[in-house]
């Protein structure tokens, strides 16, 4: 069994969240939105509510998010997010999205700080401009999306550096490139 070097945290603080990855003519349903890193694109996500599946969280998220009816398919990823400054454990679930009307147009939901909703390249866009878990989920599977693939974890650390990412054939935290 590999041993993780991961932050030890005295009491945690853990959340639930999912987020749909919806492609529609090879290019991919993302979110721009303000963070206290900057602005960022991001797959549309968000926290589990009382008596939800993550199914279901997924697929309200990206409603809430893009004005987008979907619904959530396929497994692509779990991950844990873990914040040990804020002694905090994000726990979530990425599944392929499917919209329930395909040629429908995605709208931005201003008050919560998202400025932008669109289909697009995820790699024309500037690589700063992507969230550590987006960059994490691209890299392993936009190139095979169109292939039925097993689901598989990702583990992120974020700390005062910023996100890194755990490194499965070495153990070690190492910074995330897409």
């Amino acid at each position: 069994m590999l041993e993780r070097r991961l932050p030890v945290m005295s009491s945690t603080r853990t959340t639930m969240v999912a987020g749909l990855a919806i492609v529609r003519n090879d290019q991919l349903l993302m979110v721009r939105q303000a963070r206290a890193s900057g602005m960022r694109w991001e797959l549309p996500s968000g926290g589990q509510e009382f008596g939800e599946t993550l199914e279901e969280t997924a697929a309200r998220e990206a409603a809430e998010e893009t004005g987008l009816k979907a619904s959530a398919g396929p497994l692509i990823a779990t991950f844990t997010s873990y914040r040990p400054q804020q002694q905090a454990v994000v726990l979530g679930a990425i599944y392929r999205g499917e919209l329930d009307e395909v040629d429908s147009q995605p709208t931005p939901q201003l008050s919560d700080g998202i400025v932008a909703a669109a289909f697009v390249d995820p790699y024309a866009l500037p690589r700063e401009e992507l969230g550590a878990l987006t960059i994490a989920v691209l890299r392993r599977w936009w190139s095979e999306r169109d292939r039925e693939l097993c689901a598989w974890h990702i583990e992120l650390c974020r700390d005062v550096q910023g996100y890194r990412g755990v490194d499965s054939a070495t153990t070690e935290l190492r910074p995330i490139v897409l």
